[in-house]
């Protein structure tokens, strides 16, 4: 089996997931919490990176969101949630998906 050059990237991402997670966790406690500029900015990396590392899902999940912030338009709920099961799903994985 050849060396995947990417999975020691990949294994330090599903580290960052599992504080991505906590931290959306703790803003969605506040008002406008996912307006704060770290969430921001955690919800773009993730948009970003998670695709370009085999985490489609999380990467679609994650640009759906950015996308209405950008925008100021209101996020839902379900999209939060499923974003977090996401986030703890690849957070615990040995692989990506």
């Amino acid at each position: 089996m050849a060396h995947d050059r990417l999975e020691p990237l990949r294994q330090r991402f599903r580290e960052r997931c599992a504080e991505d997670l906590s931290v959306l966790k703790q803003a969605r406690g506040r008002p406008n919490g996912l307006a704060e500029d770290e969430v921001k900015s955690r919800i773009h990396r993730l948009s970003g990176l998670a695709g370009g590392l085999g985490f489609s899902e999380l990467s679609q999940l994650a640009g759906v969101l950015d996308d209405q912030i950008a925008a100021q338009q209101p996020t839902e709920a379900g999209d939060i949630d499923r974003l977090e099961a996401e986030l703890a799903r690849v957070a615990s994985s040995g692989g990506a998906s």
